[in-house]
């Protein structure tokens, strides 16, 4: 979010909405909570920043979003409502998050227990694997596009970068957020489901270690050198069998050749899966909702089974 004073102004939006406050920002827009007049139903709104609307691609990628949205139905998914598409008057209204952002989450927890990230994690493949299933590649997995609200649920969020697989092109472009990108993404090359389960690694990576693990650089040649060393030495999980299955996922997700990377997220999903039974853990959403309560983040009592998130050595804090 923007430190800016413009965070606190809000523009005028014809129509049904009453914006109450700014609650996101990034390079295309800002992202509002707002109130339906009529009904009072609290909403999310995103309305593109007034220079880009000046800009034909930004207006193309953002009208893009707006049909990826409008199509995909998931729980793990922010959930479309309508869109107004009339430049200069252009947002998107979706369910609105009561929770956090995964930068947000990580300045309050500092990290995730092992088996906390795993469960946020899965539920983000599973968003992931439904995007992949219509030919859509989101090419932007960063903690930023991952909400969670206060009964663990994990949403993903901001198409904007999205491909549709069999019509756009990433050949010679370079985009995306710096610290997040893929081999593909760095080298401009085609981006594929393996750039999102690349981009999934370095996620799962930051929620476990509170630290990102590729450098944020546009620096091309330090980008490629950090991802082709992998130092993973700095995840802080105590050494162990769990260490030793998740350290697989993670090597297998970034590796730099994707040759040895998965194909596809149900088999990221299937490994994780399996980490998770064995230890102990049935339902990854409630999970986190255990973990949000013990940390007193959460504003609803934890009502569910109680699950050994901390493994077997761990408390929680």
């Amino acid at each position: 979010m923007s430190d800016d004073n413009s965070e606190n102004i809000l523009p005028l939006l014809p129509g049904p909405y009453q914006l109450i406050e700014q609650v996101g920002a990034g390079g295309l827009g800002r992202v509002f909570k707002a109130q339906v007049k009529d009904t009072h139903e609290i909403v999310a709104i995103k309305i593109l920043h007034d220079e880009m609307l000046k800009r034909p691609e930004i207006l193309g990628s953002f009208h893009k979003e707006l049909l990826i949205l409008s199509q995909m139905k998931h729980k793990n998914i922010v959930s479309y409502i309508e869109a107004k598409w009339d430049p200069p008057i252009c947002y998107v209204v979706t369910d609105f998050i009561e929770g956090w952002n995964g930068y947000k989450l990580l300045k309050e927890v500092k990290n995730f227990p092992p088996l906390v990230a795993l469960c946020v994690l899965v539920q983000v493949l599973q968003a992931v694997d439904h995007l992949h299933v219509h030919d859509i590649i989101h090419s932007d997995l960063t903690p930023g596009n991952i909400l969670i609200n206060k009964q663990g649920r994990a949403f993903l969020t901001d198409f904007g970068l999205s491909l549709v697989s069999d019509v756009d092109s990433s050949e010679g472009k370079k985009f995306g957020t710096p610290g997040y990108f893929s081999p593909e993404h760095i080298r401009r090359k085609a981006l594929t489901e393996a750039s999102d389960l690349y981009e999934a690694g370095l996620l799962l990576y930051q929620l476990i270690s509170g630290k990102r693990l590729l450098p944020n650089s546009k620096d091309t040649r330090m980008v490629i050198a950090a991802m082709k060393k992998r130092d993973l030495s700095q995840i802080g999980m105590p050494k162990g069998g769990l260490e030793k299955a998740i350290l697989a996922v993670i090597k297998k997700s970034v590796s730099y050749y994707r040759l040895f990377r998965y194909t596809n997220a149900e088999d990221m999903i299937h490994d994780i899966s399996v980490i998770l039974k064995a230890s102990g853990i049935s339902y990854p959403r409630l999970a986190v909702w255990q973990f949000l309560s013990d940390q007193n983040l959460s504003d609803k009592d934890f009502t569910g089974k109680r699950q050994p998130i901390y493994g077997k050595n761990h408390k929680p804090a």
